[in-house]
């Protein structure tokens, strides 16, 4: 008499089965895979761009008067935009500091073997806005720089930033844009308060820092751009004066303030190299540097 034999295995649903979990299992595994790539890419991207604004804040840190000296105020450096030629005049090292960050946001300074920048940001941009500082006398606000560092996310998902923020609209739609700013806030003591001058018990005060502090200003010598000294020279009254060159002479206001903008050729004075003075009278003041961020000579002093 014969047996049936019956042979064990799987049956087509089975199977199926099978290969849809598995499947399923896969590209969760491949997601997963992209979302961390995605997210270390962006990690990376925020780290460096943090580093720029850092770079830039410590230039500025260096160069307080970069924004009087340059044209840099509300301005777009980094991917796509060509620096122009020297805009800093004679202040070569603030251009150097601004061509240096221009090319770190571009990423020059690491290249593949096609030549192409790749050791900056993602379509990199940096942007530097500039508020001059407020004195009315009663209130007080130091300048403000704000640098930021936008870039372009990997994903659309970042909340839409302001109009007026750096690369806005730059990245094929502003759910990819990323940016970190840093504010730095520089007293008017840090650019211009002189810390060369002599400090004797006769040092007059300063009046105030903006021009109104002086007084009433009896002569305005501002229309002449530049007042040379030719021998000790003797003023009457509140005087203000835009540069003033001692030439190593001495000058002696009486009955009255002075307002200064700024010393033109002390740092080799024309008198044998000798100091020039300027002498107030008891209880009088000074304003210095009301208009821009201007250095104090050390061939200028007070007696």
């Amino acid at each position: 008499m014969l047996k049936m034999q019956l042979t064990k295995g799987f049956t087509l649903i089975e199977v199926l089965v099978s290969l849809l979990v598995f499947t399923i299992g896969l590209l969760g595994y491949f997601t997963l895979q992209n979302y961390a790539t995605s997210a270390q890419m962006e990690a990376s991207n925020r780290v460096k761009a943090t580093q720029l604004v850092e770079y830039m804040v410590e230039q500025i840190k260096i160069y307080p008067d970069i924004a009087d000296q340059c044209s840099v105020n509300n301005k777009v450096f980094g991917t796509g935009y060509a620096l122009a030629t020297n805009e800093c005049g004679s202040y070569t090292t603030r251009w150097n500091a601004i061509v240096a960050w221009n090319s770190l946001l571009v990423g020059s300074e690491e290249k593949n073997a096609d030549d192409n920048s790749i050791g900056g940001v993602t379509n990199g941009r940096g942007c530097i806005e500039y508020t001059a500082e407020v004195d009315t006398n009663t209130y007080y606000q130091p300048a403000k720089y704000t640098v930021h560092v936008a870039w372009q996310g990997f994903t659309g998902d970042a909340p839409v930033q302001s109009p007026n923020s750096c690369g806005y609209g730059e990245f094929g739609g502003n759910v990819y844009q990323r940016v970190v700013s840093s504010d730095i806030l520089v007293p008017r003591m840090i650019a211009s308060i002189p810390t060369t001058i002599v400090v004797t018990p006769t040092t007059p005060r300063r009046c105030g820092r903006n021009l109104g502090s002086v007084g009433t200003i009896a002569v305005d010598r501002s229309g002449t751009h530049v007042t040379q000294l030719t021998s000790d020279t003797t003023w009457y009254g509140t005087h203000k004066v835009e540069d003033l060159c001692l030439n190593g002479y001495n000058l002696t206001v009486r009955n009255g303030n002075i307002a200064i903008e700024e010393f033109n050729c002390h740092s080799q004075g024309s008198n044998g190299g000798v100091r020039g003075y300027i002498t107030l009278d008891p209880g009088k003041c000074y304003v210095f540097a009301w208009k821009h961020h201007h250095p104090w000579y050390n061939s200028v002093g007070w007696q």
